[in-house]
């Protein structure tokens, strides 16, 4: 029974239904592997190296080693160098299917370079989970050649290679590397090492017996099918995709095949008939031919080695030596035959035949003429230019004493015309001379007479101003006594109305300290309908008591805190992660930025954005206001602390008040900016005092090498810091360095520090998915745990009065928490679908702002008419006649608070009271 389908023309055997052929080099790369060597397969395309990749990957997961195949192909050329290596770390974590977040890892190890974070990665993350040994296919390596990073990632492997010696759990790594290219290729930075390790693999073409499974696929009986492959065979000489092609096409063939003229016949059609279409493996072998990369190949030289091969005169022998040669077999269209090379296969020889040569060879006619002719045509041209110059001097001196002589004729007759000139010149000037004195005798005159004018029109003026001056005054006394009139007027309303807008605020407040008092005397009903007045009041009357009413109604209405109502507003942040969000001290804005480098500023209320900051060029980490809001700092991985002033104008400039060539992570300032302390990425905390704006001196802290959080004391002269170790360390500012205090531990790394206002309570949070809350009066007393977050704390925020701390997680939460009352659980938010990286908390509270890995920026909010519109869903009544007398007064004209209620009020009060 015949099998239909069986060959494969594109990708690898096993994604299709294709049979697997195996030759020497299967057992030869299995064991290579099984040794731990780096092995690379750098052929021609279309040979088969990626079905040979895969058998390999199975038959070494069946003896228990671990694989991993990534096809560079896959992950794009138009992308950053740290979004490549994430692609390939996600691959690697996929592949083997790791207990550990890579990206989690990945995110949390920002210093080095790129490429030293794989190696870190492939030795502390991936070797230290696997037991057993690893081996990673690097499919498709040549389009990763292109990429300005490609050399980094080479250098690691050999790195790696090299490394095995010293790094014991390097020797269960391995690498293949496969792809078109020769290993010269890999590493193009000319000042840099080759990569010279690794073994190399050769794949070669199916030999007669190896490729008899074919026949199967023809459908044809047993003798005919092998007769025919051997004809196919002829063409072909076992090339593995156009011995498959061929043999499809003579598969599908009708009638069937019962000759070799049939086949050729078969082959023409394929491969060379005008119509038949470009075949994809001689259109690859043509463009290898035809475009050589002009830095590395010359086009004459490679077509010259080619036809010196197909014509088989002295054709050149095999070696590494010869790039036109390794170039000529990287192409696939010659191979090696003993010490010698030939053409591939008949196919190749007819396709690309002298005439196709011909056709494509380069013109350099120069090259064509004989030496002797060149040096007959060398004598011919010096004799002509020395004829030509000897003919030109003789010409300049006939021209240069015509020139002379004119020049003298010239010079005569310009002499004359001056003295001419100069005659007409002098009796004009006597001519001019008599008429000026005569206009002066006239001119006299008209000044006489303009000055007599000129008098009298001044007498005029002077009587028409008098005049219009006394009406003015006339009017403007009427106009003052009208305006005068109308200002005290003005003045008894304004005064009137100051006093009433006060006496209606003050009265809200007294009903807001009424409602808590009642709801702490037990009577919730009546303290919701005076907390519900006190807004309206306030309301009405500018709402200078938002806070307060805001207060009672949360209280009175038993809302706890950050029951926030309805989802956040979003704020979209374009396609970066969200690295740092503040609110300025005023409330009214609030400030975002990340790893696009630009700086959002954004209507707190409604959530639109105002404008955009852009001078960094690499991702900013850390914000902050300083003194009342007035400046902005920024700082980022590009070294950089800029300094904003009218940042909201539309011209705002920012000022570069530091730059260094380390990445800056965070930073802390004091309210005057006086002093500056950052830290970047290297670990270390470098304190410097600014004057004038700028940075008058600077040290780094004794001690530090590894830190990664930051505060200063509210109100001592002291910083405190945090390292990777969980340790935390107090320090006191003195001229010109640092003195010690004291430490805590909290056991791991700390990424975020609070500190309350009065300076009593710190506040640590890290790795340890942790939070400590330190008593810096008692540091005897254990510090108090706050536990919940899934994964590590990225950031904290404390409220302005130090009641309620937020936290953020690399857990993809917020959690709120009320440290007056940790037996309460913590209000949980989780809309982000991300990692967060920090939030904040408004002054007031009442709002909070999160930002992520996920993009987003997330604004939480409860406004006070929220609450204010659930009193009336919370009571079945409105105030009493006796309650709004008690607690209101006559002043106010009844209002229901609920409309529709009992209690109706009407005409028990004037309508005149207001």
């Amino acid at each position: 029974m015949t099998q239909k389908n069986i060959y494969t023309l594109g990708g690898t055997v096993q994604a299709g239904t294709g049979i697997y052929l195996a030759r020497e080099a299967d057992d030869t790369l299995l064991e290579l592997c099984r040794n731990g060597e780096f092995a690379y397969i750098l052929i021609a395309r279309q040979m088969g190296k990626s079905s040979l990749m895969m058998r390999t990957a199975e038959r070494l997961g069946s003896e228990g080693v671990a694989t991993v195949k990534i096809d560079l192909s896959s992950l794009g050329t138009r992308i950053t160098q740290e979004q490549w290596y994430m692609d390939v770390v996600g691959c690697i974590e996929d592949e083997l299917d790791l207990n550990s977040d890579a990206e989690q890892w990945w995110d949390e190890q920002e210093r080095g370079g790129l490429s030293k974070r794989f190696m870190r990665f492939l030795e502390e993350v991936v070797l230290k989970e696997l037991d057993s040994r690893l081996v990673i296919f690097i499919d498709e390596v040549d389009t990763a050649m292109g990429l300005d990073f490609a050399d980094d990632f080479f250098v690691a492997l050999r790195a790696m290679h090299n490394s095995r010696a010293d790094i014991p759990v390097l020797s269960r790594l391995s690498f293949v590397l496969i792809g078109v290219a020769t290993p010269g290729d890999l590493i193009k930075d000319r000042q840099r090492t080759p990569f010279n390790i690794g073994k190399r693999l050769d794949l070669n073409d199916f030999t007669e017996s190896e490729a008899m499974p074919f026949a199967d696929g023809l459908g044809l009986d047993i003798e005919t099918s092998r007769e025919v492959l051997g004809w196919i065979l002829e063409w072909t000489n076992g090339h593995p995709y156009l011995t498959q092609k061929l043999c499809r096409e003579v598969s599908l063939a009708d009638p069937p095949v019962r000759g070799k003229s049939d086949v050729d016949r078969i082959v023409h059609a394929t491969f060379f008939d005008a119509g038949s279409g470009t075949d994809s493996n001689l259109q690859f072998v043509s463009d290898m031919l035809l475009n050589p990369d002009p830095e590395r190949y010359d086009k004459l030289e490679i077509l010259s080695a080619y036809r010196d091969i197909l014509r088989q005169r002295k054709p050149p022998v095999d070696g590494e030596q010869q790039p036109e040669v390794t170039y000529l077999k990287l192409a696939g269209v010659v191979k090696r035959s003993g010490k010698e090379l030939v053409v591939r296969n008949q196919l190749y020889r007819e396709m690309f035949d002298h005439a196709w040569i011909r056709e494509h060879w380069p013109v350099h006619w120069i090259k064509t003429v004989p030496k002797p002719v060149w040096a007959l045509v060398a004598s011919l041209v010096l004799v002509a230019v020395l004829s030509f110059l000897y003919a030109n001097a003789q010409i300049d001196i006939a021209r240069t004493e015509k020139i002379s002589s004119e020049r003298d004729r010239l010079a005569r007759l310009e002499a004359d015309s001056l003295r001419q000139i100069a005659e007409d010149e002098r009796r004009r000037a006597i001519e001019a001379a008599e008429l000026a004195k005569a206009n002066e005798s006239r001119a006299n005159q008209a000044a006489a007479l303009a000055t007599m004018a000129r008098d009298e029109a001044e007498r005029l003026r002077i009587t028409a101003e008098y005049q219009a001056r006394q009406t003015k005054i006339s009017k403007e006394n009427a106009e003052q006594q009208a305006a005068k009139a109308d200002s005290a007027r003005k003045i008894a309303e304004d005064r009137r109305q100051v006093v009433e807008r006060f006496s209606r605020i003050a009265l809200a407040r007294l009903l807001t300290n009424e409602a808590q008092l009642r709801n702490q005397a037990g009577n919730d009903t009546l303290a919701v309908l005076l907390a519900a007045e006190a807004w309206r009041l306030n309301a009405e009357n500018d709402g200078l008591l938002e806070n307060e009413v805001y207060n009672a109604l949360r209280q009175t209405l038993n809302v706890p805190a950050f029951a926030f109502a309805g989802g956040p507003t979003v704020l979209e942040n374009g396609s970066q992660w969200i690295r740092k969000v503040k609110f300025h001290p005023s409330q009214e804005i609030l400030v975002t930025a990340g790893d696009d480098a630009v700086i959002r500023i954004w209507d707190a209320e409604t959530g639109a954005i105002m404008k955009e900051l852009a001078l960094h060029s690499q991702s900013v980490k850390d914000l902050i206001f300083v003194g009342n809001g007035d400046h902005l700092l920024s700082a980022g991985n590009d070294g950089q602390i800029i300094y904003w002033q009218d940042y909201l104008e539309i011209a705002a400039v920012g000022r570069v008040m530091v730059q260094k060539s380390e990445r800056i992570n965070a930073m802390v300032a004091d309210d005057q900016l006086n002093r500056l302390v950052w830290l970047d990425d290297l670990g270390r905390a470098t304190v410097a005092t600014i004057r004038s704006g700028g940075v008058d001196s600077e040290y780094v802290v004794y001690g530090a090498g590894e830190l990664n959080a930051l505060a200063l004391h509210p109100t001592e002269n002291q910083l405190i810091t945090a390292d990777i170790a969980g340790k935390i360390d107090f320090w006191a500012f003195e001229n010109g360095g640092m003195q010690h205090l004291r430490s805590l531990n909290h056991f791991d790394q700390v990424n975020s520090l609070a500190i309350s206002s009065d300076g009593h309570f710190l506040l640590s949070g890290g790795y340890d998915k942790r939070i400590l809350r330190w008593n810096l009066r008692d540091l005897q007393q254990a510090p108090t745990e706050l536990l919940g977050h899934r994964s590590a704390i990225s950031d904290l925020a404390l409220s302005a009065n130090d009641r309620y701390l937020a936290s953020a997680s690399t857990d993809r939460t917020v959690r709120l928490w009320d440290l007056e009352n940790l037996r309460q659980h913590p209000v949980v938010l989780e809309e982000h679908t991300a990692k967060i990286w920090s939030l904040d908390l408004s002054p007031d509270g009442r709002r909070l702002i999160s930002g992520a890995a996920d993009r987003r920026s997330l604004l939480w909010t409860l406004p006070s008419a929220e609450l204010r519109d659930r009193v009336c869903r919370s009571v079945q009544r409105n105030l009493t006649s006796e309650e709004w007398e008690q607690y209101i007064g006559e002043t106010v004209l009844y209002n229901p608070t609920c409309a529709g209620s009992a209690a109706s009020m009407e005409g028990k009060f004037s309508t005149s009271g207001r």
